[in-house]
């Protein structure tokens, strides 16, 4: 089976008794095959394709299949709010956390991976700047990953770019780090935004792109997009802003504002992303980024804090 590292505060229920792990260290299995019968404590929410044998193991198929749960589905919630708990549901979907409470406000796209929520991106702005245009590139969603991956390519051109807006910033490889304070970036970074499968504009308030460092790092911040190496990367940063709707049957993901959410329009980037003008893109060329010793004892993305569910 192939996993993810999780650590989190995992909490069991019976009969209103609640106990729990403090910051345990966990696997979720997101593909798996060749499992016995009774295996316990495995759970694997990965897509499998149709006909394939694999999905006699999958548990949200089998948990359909003895009518468990209504539908091979589940869909997850991440509160920003203290007082409430994240919530994942297994065979349906609870309109209630969706702005307007209805199935309106649900974008759907069709999955281009049978084995992971992959999707496409075809379309990418930061600031001014035009990343790329109708050059369809993998995206997943994945929760994971706490911050937002761009490929190799994209993370050259907003590194560069990023450093000529704010010399504060220092970026190497992987990660951009602020040395003021994030109220200062606030007012200096600009928005970033995606097209997901030619249909949606999805954007990132520049204001929230910095991130508190570590305590154990030299520097105050970091910038909240990374580099992801060969594929796009929706991780916490964006979900715990949207209701995410994992449809294993129809082979699809629902993306969804939060009832609560201050949805961010930019109107220049949605402007831009309606049609391809027939003009050349602006590209930024590359120059070797600030080399800097990343001078940070924590891990990036290989086991995130995540909130409970």
């Amino acid at each position: 089976f192939k996993t993810i590292a999780y650590r989190d505060d995992v909490c069991m229920s019976h009969k209103g008794d609640l106990l729990c792990a403090k910051k345990y260290t966990f696997y979720n299995i997101y593909k798996q095959r060749g499992m016995k019968k009774w295996m316990g404590g495995i759970v694997g929410l990965g897509p499998v394709p149709e006909g394939s044998a694999d999905r006699s193991d999958s548990f949200i198929y089998t948990m359909a299949q003895e009518e468990e749960i209504q539908k091979p589905m589940f869909s997850v919630y991440i509160s920003n709010n203290t007082n409430e708990t994240s919530n994942i549901m297994f065979g349906d979907y609870n309109t209630s956390f969706i702005a307007g409470g209805d199935d309106k406000a649900i974008d759907w796209f069709e999955l281009t991976n049978k084995t992971d929520f992959q999707v496409d991106v075809s379309w990418a702005h930061f600031g001014d700047k035009q990343l790329f245009i109708h050059d369809y590139r993998k995206l997943s969603v994945n929760l994971a990953v706490p911050y937002i991956g761009v490929d190799d390519e994209t993370y050259a051109m907003i590194s560069h770019h990023l450093q000529q807006i704010d010399s504060s910033v220092q970026c190497d490889a992987h990660h951009c780090y602020g040395t003021k304070s994030v109220k200062h970036y606030k007012s200096t970074l600009p928005d970033f935004s995606i097209k997901v499968s030619s249909k949606v504009v999805y954007t990132i308030p520049g204001k929230t792109l910095m991130d508190p460092a570590g305590r154990n790092s030299t520097y105050t911040c970091k910038f909240a997009i990374f580099n992801a190496k060969w594929h796009f990367v929706l991780g916490e940063y964006f979900i715990r802003n949207h209701y995410t709707i994992y449809d294993l049957q129809n082979m699809r993901i629902g993306i969804a504002p939060l009832k609560n959410f201050a949805y961010h329009k930019n109107e220049q980037h949605e402007e831009a992303a309606k049609v391809d003008t027939g003009k050349t893109p602006q590209i930024i060329i590359p120059v070797a980024n600030k080399t800097i010793e990343n001078k940070t004892n924590e891990k990036a993305t290989e086991a995130p804090v995540k909130k409970p569910t």
